[in-house]
């Protein structure tokens, strides 16, 4: 341990203060020693050091102190076996401790006391710090006392004895003297190094964690005391313990004590390159939109979120590693995680657990984000799951019984004189406005793929169109999809899309009410162009990879005699001229959730 960690303080919790002496006379004892003079000393302070010995040495653990050396009594020299002076009033002054750990070191003076006056003599036991004090540590113990050589010192009432002495007249005592006596800790041997495994940052340092066992044995300055060794200096390089980290990467330090060469450990250390310029988390819609306090996931989908990094200090760039794990407190959701390593912004997904609204009125969890690295914690919301509407509906489809409901999540129907479309009737609308027909023979096709996750989902194409779009209504309000719409409100609406198209896709939504009466033989001018409720437009990149399309819908009530609403999904390529194939989308995982 590093000799600047050494503090000063008096840290003992004693008994007496009053050394235990073998020829103390009381009061009203006559006692035979007189002299004209008082006693003279070469010093009135003796200096002695001593040192620790171990608690079964027995004999030679006592230090023999002469209390009269370089004494002398009316022109006669003091020995320590001189029969005309009595060592009157032993007590403790003072007690001061040289300790690497602060602590309180408990003796009873009266049952284990250091120190005893026989004699002529302070008898100082040094076997009694065995344990107590250790390598590089220190006690000092300044003891007083008087030499009676018989000579009356001034005193107002000095009848029977000078203990009638007030305190200021025995101060004044010609005949006092002090010894001082420090014991100091032997050497603890190491017995062991303790060390875990541990990550250094890369381009910093770090000093090794290694304990030394026990916490106070000698041999542990990390510059002299230990060969430390890098299996790969490539990565990292060790200098009297401090580790510096080169290249990311995971190697192993090995270090063994100088005293002891058996004592060795090897551990792994890990060069990471943590996050940089962070001040905190958020996360956000993949489209970049703040979630609510509690975000709704509806059910038979698979959601997203994006987490990024707030900057610390705007004028500089993020750098480092991010790697974000995603977590769920329970069993709700299902976690499918964040791309690792894919970029300081990283989005993840995450689908329904095991749910029943039959047995449960509601589901909820928390999701949890963590930045390896970071130390400014988790990055919690809390997640509801809501019931899909579009999930509810198993009919005999043209792709099997409950085909689309399992995978695609949608009713699918061959309408008779009509392309395959994604509900109970569906529209394959080429064109806009006037222009806009439902020839089946214009090259727009609907069929059904394979989706996001393997599972059924739509595919869009269309060649030399000006707009293309697919609309559904519903003429049969047992369906639950039209059923969930008719009454109107708020729901949300979503799903996802992937772009394979050459250009960029722009996708608008809108949903209208019907305008008469429910008939046989319905067409699209039969809805209420002034109630119609559009989306805002989504624009999909060239090539991007799945998107989540997400919007809220406030629905006007329907009428009883009214159709449910049409929902007319858009879509409109950036190029449309020539010849190609100017668009190819898949469209997967519908959703529609009652908000209120």
């Amino acid at each position: 341990m590093n000799k600047n960690l050494l503090t000063k303080a008096i840290a003992l919790s004693l008994v007496s203060a009053t050394v235990i002496g073998c020829n103390t006379v009381e009061e009203g004892t006559d006692f035979s020693v007189s002299a004209n003079e008082a006693v003279t000393f070469d010093t009135t302070k003796m200096v002695i050091a001593v040192t620790e010995q171990p608690a079964t040495v027995t004999g030679d653990s006592v230090t023999r102190v002469n209390l009269v050396a370089g004494a002398s009594s009316d022109g006669e020299a003091l020995t320590v076996d001189s029969k005309n002076v009595i060592i009157r009033d032993m007590s403790e002054v003072s007690v001061e401790s040289e300790l690497l750990s602060p602590r309180t070191i408990e003796f009873s003076l009266e049952s284990q006391p250091p120190a005893k006056v026989v004699g002529n003599e302070l008898l100082f036991d040094a076997a009694i710090f065995d344990d107590l004090i250790h390598s590089n540590e220190s006690m000092t113990f300044t003891y007083q006392y008087w030499v009676d050589n018989g000579y009356q010192f001034s005193c107002a009432n000095m009848f029977q004895h000078p203990a009638n002495c007030t305190e200021e007249e025995k101060a004044a005592n010609p005949n006092l003297r002090l010894v001082e006596i420090t014991v100091s800790a032997v050497d603890d041997p190491i017995t062991a190094i303790e060390i875990d495994d541990f990550v250094v940052n890369l381009d910093g340092t770090l000093t090794a964690p290694l304990v030394v066992v026990p916490s106070y044995a000698a041999n542990q300055d990390f510059t002299t005391d230990f060969i430390w060794e890098i299996a790969d200096t490539t990565l990292a390089t060790v200098t009297d313990g401090v580790i510096s980290g080169l290249v990311s990467g995971t190697t192993t330090l090995t270090v063994t004590s100088v005293a002891n060469s058996e004592i060795t450990q090897t551990v792994e250390i890990e060069i990471a390159n943590p996050p940089q310029n962070v001040a905190g988390l958020e996360l956000k819609s993949p489209a970049g939109n703040d979630l609510p306090a509690v975000l709704t996931i509806p059910t038979c989908t698979t959601y997203a979120a994006m987490v990024s990094p707030i900057k610390e200090d705007d004028s500089k760039d993020f750098s480092g590693s991010f790697v974000y794990t995603l977590e769920a407190t329970n069993n709700t959701f299902t976690i499918d995680g964040f791309a690792a390593n894919s970029g300081f912004a990283q989005s993840g997904t995450f689908t329904q657990g095991s749910v029943d609204f039959n047995t449960q009125a509601s589901y909820t969890d928390s999701l949890n984000v963590v930045l390896e690295g970071y130390d400014g914690g988790a990055l919690s919301t809390e997640v509801a799951l809501v019931d899909n509407v579009l999930c509810n509906y198993v009919a005999e489809t043209s792709a099997g019984t409950g085909a689309l409901n399992e995978d695609f999540k949608i009713y699918w129907n061959a309408g008779a004189g009509m392309k395959d479309g994604f509900a109970a009737s569906t529209f394959i609308r080429n064109g806009d406005g006037a222009d806009a027909t439902v020839d089946t023979s214009i090259a727009t096709s609907v069929v059904l793929t394979e989706g996001k996750d393997g599972t059924a989902g739509l595919k869009v194409t269309a060649i030399g169109s000006e707009h293309s779009a697919i609309h559904s209504y519903h003429k049969n309000d047992g369906r639950i999809y039209g059923q969930s719409l008719i009454d109107g409100g708020k729901f949300k609406v979503s799903y996802w899309v992937k772009n394979n198209t050459a250009n960029s896709v722009t996708i608008g939504n809108e949903f209208m009410p019907s305008n008469d009466t429910k008939s046989a033989n319905a067409t699209i001018g039969q809805f209420d162009l002034s109630l119609l409720a559009t989306s805002p437009d989504f624009v999909l990149a060239a090539n991007s990879d799945w998107t989540l399309v997400e919007f809220d819908l406030d629905l006007p009530a329907r009428a009883n005699s009214q159709r449910g609403p049409k929902w007319e999904i858009i879509f409109t390529p950036s190029e449309t001229e020539g010849t190609g194939n100017p668009l190819d989308l898949i469209i997967d995982d519908f959703s529609i959730s009652v908000i209120e």
